[in-house]
């Protein structure tokens, strides 16, 4: 009995073809997972290792609008804080 029979090659390669995906995995942009250090796809949300979500860090900086909503926002809660101590404090006296 051969080793070559025709139940062997009952799968062609095109069943398996996924149109999908990349013709080439090695020009794949690849990058170091953060938890784990293994070499995954940048695109990836999760890592297949260590199952972690990869956040990707926001590449701009905050505009100038969010700049003054974050300083009036923080301004809006220290300035009423000091008016309110040194009013108690005057009345104290």
């Amino acid at each position: 009995m051969s080793f070559e029979s025709e139940s062997y090659d009952r799968f062609d390669e095109e069943e398996f073809f996924d149109e999908d995906a990349p013709e080439d995995l090695d020009d794949s942009p690849m990058m170091d997972c953060p938890n784990c250090s293994h070499s995954i796809f940048e695109d990836s949300e999760q890592c297949p290792i260590c199952l972690e979500y990869i956040v990707q860090a926001s590449s701009q900086p905050p505009t100038l609008l969010t700049k003054l909503i974050i300083w009036f926002l923080i301004l809006s809660l220290i300035l009423p804080a000091i008016l309110f101590a040194v009013l108690f404090l005057v009345q104290q006296v």
